[in-house]
């Protein structure tokens, strides 16, 4: 029986018809701990919604509701509809451990197709650059699932930094090094070290695009994600084309639709071949 039905069928004595015809057909799992949106018009009866979903699944400890994100750190907006507050929680993808208090720093389960097809492609002996590493969402499985010789990490938020370091402990990992700081700051450290580049941050990505190339060797891989409206993906393409040829690259660009964000508007991920 699907998650909406359940729902629907344990609340149907609470709510409308209209209600009823809104609520949610899927959350994400993180641990123990469930996190969904829903419908403006059930914010009324949120609270009611958790408390339901703890009776559907009682082994689950927590029920937060998502409300975007905020700030140049990314920031989840949460709130706790039923269960205990959960301080730290740990998720495991791809093989990999990853540990963060769900309500200061997120998680998107939405990129593990991304994450699997990225991990197939590196080879042996690359080194690697994640320029938003986070708790080290792409760092912790490309450094523990790849025959990946380095992985060089940069997060800008102190508590992401703290995680990141937590999981590498977690998962025993040797071959990853951090850097704290804004990655642009790091592109003379790095000058052309990496065979492989993750630009895994949405918004106005290409300003970060020059210290990428900085740090790119000449047969480079970027992986360049950025939400846009999808009448925007040649403009787009064609701005990274620019810009690499304004460094002294060719740029030969792939793209691929990751998630939906709105209507017409998609996270998609470039795949920029240097040369």
């Amino acid at each position: 029986m699907s998650f909406y039905t359940l729902l629907s069928e344990t609340l149907k004595p609470k709510l409308s018809e209209k209600e009823t015809a809104l609520l949610p057909h899927s959350y994400l799992m993180m641990g123990n701990v469930i996190f969904l949106h829903l419908n403006s018009i059930l914010l009324k009866k949120r609270k009611l919604v958790g408390k339901a979903i703890l009776k559907i699944y009682p082994y689950v400890k927590a029920v937060y509701m998502l409300k975007g994100s905020h700030g140049v750190y990314r920031l989840p907006k949460t709130e706790l509809l039923a269960g205990k507050k959960q301080r730290e929680i740990v998720h495991t993808e791809l093989n990999v451990l990853y540990s963060f208090p769900p309500e200061l720093l997120m998680f998107s389960e939405r990129n593990k197709g991304e994450k699997e097809i990225i991990c197939r492609e590196i080879k042996r002996k690359e080194t690697v650059l994640d320029m938003f590493a986070g708790i080290g969402y792409w760092s912790l499985p490309i450094a523990k699932t790849t025959p990946v010789s380095k992985v060089y990490s940069i997060e800008l938020n102190p508590l992401s930094v703290k995680y990141l370091r937590k999981n590498i402990l977690l998962n025993k990992i040797k071959n990853i090094e951090v850097f704290e700081g804004d990655c642009r700051h790091f592109s003379k450290v790095l000058e052309k070290k990496a065979d492989r580049i993750i630009m895994g941050y949405l918004h106005n990505t290409e300003q970060f695009l020059p210290a990428a190339l900085n740090m790119a060797k000449r047969r480079c891989i970027i992986h360049f994600h950025k939400k846009i409206h999808e009448k925007d993906l040649e403009k787009t393409k064609k701005k990274i084309e620019k810009i690499c040829q304004t460094h002294g690259f060719r740029a030969k660009i792939t793209d691929r639709r990751i998630k939906p964000y709105a209507p017409h508007v998609w996270h998609y991920s470039f795949k920029i071949a240097l040369s």
